[in-house]
């Protein structure tokens, strides 16, 4: 039996989903691993899309549920269709090297893990979206989350074992946007000292036909419902480990600074009603203050261009003749992943809105 199985959750990304398999389907030919698709219910032609596969490795499964069960259920239905020791939930866009498949692999016949955490985002290994951050080992599920648990939200980063999985509840938080991310530390928890291992090297990154479809929802999902679903972690983690780990997805992104403020503003996802519908969430989420939120959310779309390349200005480390740089511009250099097209910062949770 293979070690590792790779399960996709897809809905309606036939053309993603093809130049996937097409860059997997090479792999397999090398690799004893499985691929399992979750098919949403698609009404374009996804399933002739994984059939044309199927017909040229045996080792790619497919699935289709009967009904649109939303994202968060389709996650659950594409964590329980293999029987592998492991399970890497794979967003339909997201490119996997060989060399990381063969790493991941390699780790996988050394060591048993409950988890292998991995980054992401780029096709250089030493540019993933989490810097500064070696790879190593972890025993404790709130120095798990207080560090990378942000980091969490994209599915692509998550290798899942046996014991996990068996102890994660994932339907149980169906609708609230990270029902994986709930149930994972919920499971951790439950084990109470898993062995997770963090691995450093960028493992992933989204193809050039990864899409974004939540501008307008932005501030809901990752201020108000992230909130929601930290706070909804079952098990003892610290009230202070929560807020460490709200806060860090806002920060470590790029989505709620500054600079990611005024992004979403440009792109029509921030405006005074959204802002104030959210206010409570976002005192919690965003460094800004809240005065400078309100301001942001109420510049004129023509004024735009000249505050975002002032803020620009701000995020560049200072040269050493110069004097020092504001604090949300010092803040902004430690952590150099901040592309402006939003799904870089959210990740691939947010391109799986209806998978």
């Amino acid at each position: 039996m293979a070690m590792l199985a790779i399960c996709i959750p897809t809905f309606n990304r036939a053309a993603q989903l093809k130049a996937n398999l097409t860059h997997l389907a090479d792999l397999l030919s090398r690799h004893d691993v499985e691929v399992h698709v979750s098919d949403n219910c698609s009404t374009d032609d996804t399933g002739a899309v994984v059939a044309s596969f199927r017909e040229r490795s045996p080792r790619i499964f497919y699935h289709r549920n009967a009904t649109n069960v939303g994202m968060d259920g389709n996650f659950a239905v594409a964590l329980g269709l293999a029987n592998t020791p492991y399970v890497w939930l794979l967003g339909d866009d997201d490119v996997v090297s060989e060399v990381t498949l063969g790493g991941v692999l390699e780790l996988l016949a050394d060591e048993t893990y409950d988890l292998i955490l991995l980054n992401g985002g780029h096709p250089d290994p030493d540019r993933g979206r989490v810097q500064g951050e070696p790879s190593r080992d972890f025993h404790d599920p709130e120095r798990l989350l207080v560090e990378l648990g942000w980091h969490a939200t994209w599915i692509s980063s998550l290798v899942i074992g046996r014991r996990l999985l068996g102890a994660m509840d994932v339907p149980t938080y169906d609708g609230t946007y990270f029902s994986h991310f709930i149930a994972l530390f919920g499971g951790m928890a439950a084990i109470g000292q898993p062995r997770v291992r963090w691995h450093a090297p960028s493992s992933f990154h989204p193809s050039h036909l990864a899409s974004f479809s939540w501008t307008r929802r932005v501030i809901e999902i990752f201020a108000t419902r992230w909130s929601q679903a930290v706070r909804a972690i079952p098990g003892p983690y610290s009230a202070e480990a929560r807020q460490a780990c709200i806060r860090a997805h806002g920060v470590r992104t790029g989505l709620l600074t500054m600079v990611g403020l005024l992004n979403l503003r440009a792109k029509g996802g921030l405006d005074l009603a959204e802002v104030r519908r959210h206010r409570e969430a976002l005192a919690q989420c965003s460094p800004c203050p809240w005065p400078l939120i309100v301001a942001i959310a109420a510049i004129p779309q023509s004024w735009l261009g000249t505050v975002r390349r002032f803020a620009l200005r701000l995020r560049r480390p200072p040269s050493p003749e110069a004097p020092p740089a504001p604090a949300e511009a010092v803040e902004t250099a430690r952590f150099p992943f901040r592309q402006t097209a939003l799904d870089r910062l959210t990740g691939d949770h947010a391109r799986s809105a209806e998978r």
